[in-house]
């Protein structure tokens, strides 16, 4: 006699589909909860596959019913680190094809070969053979996911032989996007290893082909990656979330091969050579139409070169950003106040903000507060107030245990009363600015010890919610104590360092 259904079978699908979903591990987001976290990027590595999935393996034996529901949600997202894997999914696809039509998002980022994936003791030629294997399998796998969205492609392969196996892997990935045999593929992460045959098929190979790839992201040094990525942008009508900030290419020619109906979205780059800036500016200001509904510029400066660029520069390519804008990053390039004025003026809605040399502190107040004065202080004051106020650095250590705390607290009680002394301008028709990400990680040491005593952690900055900073602010842990004063916390992960208002319960 058969046992009836659990009220969880008895659950409406959707709802049971849901439920099961929380079961699967999730890319974890950047706390800081920056705007560009918000976009589509490449997800976390959490290389979790079915040894990681205890729990939604365990509803797999539970019963028919719960078997049936939990499939979709368990390989729904494939993601893959190691050998090893790669052979236990293939055994379950050899057994079961139809698995395959479940699959939507097929994960291979970190997928190493070479000596962390050589087994010690096993001789050169069976390794070979190995890898040859897996590079055939993820081939084969192509042609049985055909509800694939995702494909990321590995990254590194590197030992006697790998390459030359990751290249067919990449010609191959190349000859299905521009046939059309990956109809669904919305997003194309990969770092092709270039070769003539490579080249040559994608002159001959894609006339007339018009993929529905929407976001492309490129991790490639090929210096001929250029004049590829160009190639593959004109198949790409659809392409609005571009990433090539790990890629060898000149941004400018690599763009001239977007099509005429194409909208970016976001756009991830670095600026080499530092001309770029220029002719960034003219294809912008040439192409309206192709970046009017630019909602991310993430502009990463060369740092192995001196930058060259100048703030005229700059200044004509903010003069050409659209309006949509909401996140701009230029660290590492000269930027001045005069530049924060005309952000101002171009993307009234821009709420995210990386900046660096040339502003001070007191730009980015009169950015983002109101008109207002601090009652009671001369302003050409501020500077002495701002960057004297260090008076942990000179207590000796063995008066530490009593002055320590008794400076921090005097520390705190300036930072209070310059808050409490800020007088807003109720007059002004200033518009109120958006920005709710603040970056000042690149600013000079005196500038970012500025924020200590800062009123941008005021009630007075608005919609301001976060101010990322360096590791040497959080070092000697005076921020965290003043941000715990007044409504703020600190946070660190890795080398990122930043502060959050709290919420008001």
């Amino acid at each position: 006699m058969e046992s009836s259904a659990s009220r969880l079978e008895r659950l409406p699908a959707e709802l049971l589909h849901k439920i099961l979903t929380y079961l699967k591990p999730h890319t974890i987001a950047d706390p800081a909860r920056h705007l560009r976290d918000l976009l589509p990027t490449s997800p976390t590595n959490d290389n979790a596959y079915l040894e990681a999935q205890r729990d939604l393996l365990s509803t797999l034996v539970t019963s028919k019913g719960l078997r049936a529901a939990t499939l979709p949600v368990l390989y729904r997202r494939l993601s893959l680190s190691t050998l090893k894997s790669v052979h236990s999914l293939n055994a379950q696809l050899t057994r079961s094809p139809d698995l395959g039509n479940l699959v939507r998002v097929l994960d291979l980022e970190s997928l190493r070969v070479g000596k962390a994936s050589w087994n010690e003791g096993e001789p050169r030629e069976a390794y070979y053979a190995r890898v040859q294997e897996t590079s055939e399998i993820v081939t084969r796998w192509l042609g049985v996911m055909p509800r694939l969205q995702e494909l990321r492609t590995p990254v590194g392969w590197t030992g006697e032989g790998c390459e030359d196996l990751k290249l067919g892997l990449d010609l191959h990935v190349l000859k299905r996007v521009a046939r059309g045999q990956l109809p669904n593929l919305r997003t194309l992460e990969w770092g092709p290893v270039i070769t003539p045959e490579f080249e040559h098929f994608l002159e001959r190979g894609g006339d007339g082909v018009q993929t529905r790839v929407e976001k492309m992201v490129v991790r490639s040094t090929d210096v001929e990656m250029t004049s590829v990525t160009k190639k593959l942008l004109a198949i790409m009508p659809r392409v609005r979330h571009l990433d090539l900030t790990s890629a060898n290419v000149f941004i400018v020619d690599a763009l001239a091969g977007l099509a005429e109906r194409a909208r970016l979205v976001s756009l991830t780059t670095s600026i080499k050579p530092s001309f770029a800036w220029l002719e960034l500016s003219r294809l912008m200001a040439s192409n309206p139409e192709t970046f009017e509904e630019l909602v991310m510029l993430d502009l990463k400066g060369n740092w192995e070169v001196p930058r060259l660029e100048s703030e005229e520069d700059i200044t004509k390519l903010i003069s050409s950003l659209p309006a949509s804008l909401r996140s701009l990053n230029l660290e590492g390039f000269s930027t001045c106040p005069y530049h924060l004025h005309l952000l101002e003026k171009h993307c009234p809605q821009l709420e995210e903000l990386s900046i660096e040399n040339g502003i001070q502190m007191e730009d980015l107040e009169s950015m983002l507060l109101p008109p207002h004065v601090v009652v009671g202080e001369e302003r050409r004051d501020l500077a002495e107030v701002e960057t004297t106020h260090q008076p942990e650095q000179n207590i000796e250590l063995k008066h530490e245990p009593i002055l320590g705390p008794m400076a921090r607290a005097v520390a705190v009680c300036k930072l209070r009363r310059r808050l409490n002394s800020v007088s807003i301008d109720k007059s002004s028709r200033k518009r109120t600015s958006k920005i709710r990400h603040l970056r000042v990680r690149g600013l000079p040491y005196h500038e970012q010890r500025k924020l200590r005593t800062s009123i941008l952690l005021g009630e007075h900055s608005q919609s301001l919610g976060s101010i990322q900073v360096s590791e040497e602010e959080l070092a000697d842990g005076m921020l965290d104590k003043l941000c715990h004063a007044v409504g703020w916390k600190t946070y660190r992960r890795g080398r990122s360092c930043w502060i959050e208002r709290e919420q008001a319960a």
